[in-house]
């Protein structure tokens, strides 16, 4: 009996780019990408001319994460029932709104109160994004492109992130309202982009509905209930979760952290944190070429370990240095990882 094996010849990054689909989905992740980090160096800037800057920064980075962190089960409960490109449209639509707004509240002056209600309110709404995301990539990849697929997304998330914030340096350097104004178009163009991927099923083409005798549950609570159910009728599913739960906490130290070593250690304007995240980015365009490959491996254990002790060492190494290019250097093998 023959046994049919995957064509990695055929299915590699290169082949990916043939699909129409998927370069829409790329163009819409490297357009997001670029935005979120000017938007952050643009946020940041805002902050430091406001008294109590560590207090305002902490509360920045949670109304950043939170709701993703919080809103993740019940996000995926409500993209298991709605229909996949309205839902990322909608989404990035009512988000370039929110950004829209928080121009104006800066061009204002407005106080650092009701900037952060609106960039929570921008997580929560976009809460949906990444579960979507997920379920839209698969369907438009096949089984024999995913995981390529998913290494160019990946890839371009972490390019974005040295991209982004070298924008953003100079875009917030200028106007912080402009930096979030920049950000609602990337939110408008990522959201056409994505109404445009023709493989993108509707609800009811994607399983059966529900029967009429079937209970279907609504609401932010039910759907938690539902996610958590889920989690716990898979085993390996608790401990990735947790897993995650303790990389948005290392995450949101980490921001902290590079804003406080650009301003205190080593002594330079706080928009030059965009270097810093600039150079984790572009680490992982040097990674690049066995992104694929790592995501391709039959056992992910050794990448992920490695890429977790690449990332742990360079980060713990930062409390040595005293230039921004030591810095800058240091958080490329973070990129790396």
């Amino acid at each position: 009996m023959s046994v049919d094996r995957p064509d990695h010849s055929r299915a590699g990054l290169a082949s990916t780019l043939r699909s129409d689909g998927l370069r829409k989905l790329y163009g819409a992740e490297v357009i997001s990408g670029a935005g979120d980090g000017i938007f952050w160096v643009a946020l940041v800037v805002f902050l430091s001319g406001q008294p109590r800057f560590g207090l305002w920064l902490t509360l920045a980075v949670i109304a950043r994460l939170a709701p993703r962190a919080l809103l993740s089960l019940p996000a995926g409960s409500l993209v298991d029932r709605s229909n996949l490109r309205s839902l990322v449209v909608v989404v990035e639509l009512l988000r370039a709104g929110v950004m829209v707004a928080l121009a104006v509240v800066v061009s204002l002056d407005g106080s650092a109160w009701p900037v952060l209600a609106l960039v929570a309110l921008s997580y929560t709404v976009g809460a949906p994004t990444r579960p979507a995301l997920s379920a839209i990539v698969p369907i438009v990849a096949g089984e024999r492109h995913l995981a390529g697929a998913n290494a160019v997304l990946s890839t371009a998330r972490q390019i974005m992130t040295f991209v982004g914030p070298l924008l953003g340096v100079g875009v917030a350097a200028w106007s912080p309202s402009a930096g979030f104004a920049l950000n609602a178009l990337t939110f408008a163009v990522s959201g056409l982009l994505i109404a445009m991927v023709r493989e993108i099923p509707t609800a009811g083409a994607r399983g059966p509905r529900p029967s009429r005798r079937q209970h279907v549950r609504l609401g932010p609570l039910a759907a938690f209930v539902d996610g958590i159910g889920a989690v716990r009728a898979v085993s390996a599913l608790a401990p990735l979760v947790a897993l995650i739960g303790v990389m948005y906490f290392v995450r949101g130290a980490e921001m902290v952290l590079h804003v406080y070593v650009v301003r205190d250690q080593l002594g330079v304007d706080v928009e030059r944190v965009g270097l810093l995240s600039g150079a984790v980015g572009l680490g992982a365009l040097v990674a690049m070429p066995i992104a694929s490959r790592a995501a391709d491996s039959i056992s992910p254990v050794r990448p992920i370990v490695f890429s977790l002790a690449a990332t742990a060492v360079p980060t713990a190494a930062l409390a040595t240095v005293t230039t921004t290019l030591g810095a800058s250097a240091v958080l490329v093998v973070v990129g790396v990882g």
